[in-house]
């Protein structure tokens, strides 16, 4: 049985196999009011490149505490997620023409289709694929042929669904 002294301290002579508990960044950081603390923020924030979610985690505060506190103390902030400079796929009925979105008739006409199969003689979705299946209508990518889910994506764009 080990004594008192012996479970404080590891250091004493007669210590055998006590076992200390490990001190991980969750049990340092995990104070009351860390996220009020400049020296805390800036260590992890900036040091530790963690973050603004992962600061807000470690420290029990919400994101916008901690994203306050950053300007409170002078903490320069990292820029956002800056885009790599190629634009995803236009959507049906848009091409991209200098980096904008610019309507485009031919599929603009295949939207008014689809809106009236849908809205005025009430077809569904698969009959809808049907119909621009055997009418020969291309998709946005003409090699793919048409699915129930392209046709929902352009009803929701046009605020049908």
């Amino acid at each position: 049985m080990l004594s008192r002294l012996q479970m404080v301290d590891p250091n004493y002579s007669g210590a055998i196999n006590v076992i200390q508990p490990k001190t991980t960044l969750f049990s340092t950081i995990k104070t009351l009011h860390d996220h009020a603390n400049p020296t805390v923020i800036h260590d992890l924030y900036v040091n530790k490149s963690l973050s603004v979610k992962q600061v807000a985690e470690l420290t029990g505060a919400s994101k916008g505490a901690i994203l306050a506190n950053l300007k409170r103390f002078d903490i320069p902030t990292r820029a956002a997620h800056q885009s790599h400079g190629r634009p995803g796929n236009p959507p049906y009925g848009y091409h991209l023409v200098g980096g904008r979105l610019v309507s485009y008739a031919k599929e603009q006409r295949v939207i008014k289709l689809v809106r009236k199969m849908f809205v005025d003689q009430g077809a569904t979705l698969s009959a809808i694929v049907r119909h621009l299946t055997a009418a020969g209508i291309p998709t946005k990518k003409s090699r793919s042929p048409w699915h129930h889910e392209m046709i929902r994506s352009i009803l929701k764009r046009e605020r049908l669904i």
